[in-house]
C-alpha cells in the first residue's frame, strides 16, 4: 500500500476521530501549516508528544472552524478527529514534520449483541449525569469512538482506544470504560483548556 504524507502537529494531547477541539496556532512552522490546511482543505496529523518522543499512532484531522484570525497570522480554530493513521517514518520539511503514513479503515461492526450491549451502558451513563436531550442523536451513533464523543478521558485511555486494531476490541474497551463510570464522579466535558502550539 502506498504511504500518504501528512503534516504532523506533535501536541501533548491525544485526539480521538469524532472529537472536535479547540487549538490555539501561534508558532510559525505551525501557523503556515494551518494556513495550507485552510487554502487546500487539507488535513494534517495530531500526534502525542512527550518528552521528544512522538507516538507512532495519530489521528488525522480537518479545520471545521476558524474563530479568530490575528493581524499576527495566530488562528483560534476547532479541529474534528477523522482518521486513524500509523507513521511508518518521517522527514522534516523546514521546520516541520512530515510523515509518510498508512491509515486504518475503521468499519462499523453493525448492531451485533456487543454493540447493543455498548448502547445501554451508553445510556445510563446519559441519565447518570442527567442528559436526557437530543436522545434520537445519541442512539444513532454507528462507531466506537462516537461514544467517548465529548467525554473527557485521560491520555492513557485515549492512547489506548487509539491504538486498538480493530472496532470490536475498542467496543469492548469502552463497554468496560461506561461499566467503571458508573461508580464515578461526572466526566462529561464541559469546558477544556484550550492547547496551544
Amino acid at each position: 500500500m502506498a504511504l500518504l504524507q501528512l503534516p504532523l502537529f506533535p501536541l501533548d494531547i491525544v485526539v480521538l476521530p469524532f472529537e472536535e477541539v479547540p487549538l490555539h496556532i501561534f508558532e510559525p512552522r505551525y501557523k503556515g501549516m494551518v494556513k495550507t490546511s485552510l487554502a487546500q482543505d487539507k488535513p494534517f496529523g495530531i500526534v502525542f508528544k512527550d518528552n521528544r518522543t512522538i507516538d507512532s499512532i495519530g489521528c488525522s484531522v480537518e479545520i471545521t472552524q476558524v474563530l479568530k484570525t490575528y493581524t499576527t497570522g495566530e488562528y483560534d480554530i476547532v479541529v474534528t478527529g477523522k482518521k486513524r493513521f500509523k507513521i511508518m517514518n518521517r522527514t522534516k520539511n523546514g521546520d516541520l514534520w512530515v510523515g509518510h503514513v498508512e491509515f486504518f479503515h475503521d468499519q462499523e461492526v453493525g448492531e451485533n449483541n456487543l454493540f447493543k450491549e455498548l448502547q445501554d451502558e451508553y445510556l445510563r451513563v446519559l441519565l447518570k449525569f442527567g442528559i436526557e436531550d437530543n436522545m434520537e442523536l445519541h442512539l444513532n451513533k454507528k462507531f466506537s469512538f462516537e461514544f467517548v464523543k465529548g467525554i473527557l478521558l485521560s491520555i492513557p485511555i485515549k492512547k489506548k482506544l487509539l491504538e486498538l486494531a480493530n472496532e470490536k476490541d475498542r467496543l469492548s474497551f469502552i463497554k468496560n470504560l461506561f461499566n467503571e463510570i458508573h461508580s464515578q464522579s461526572p466526566i462529561i466535558q464541559n469546558g477544556q483548556n484550550i492547547p496551544e502550539a
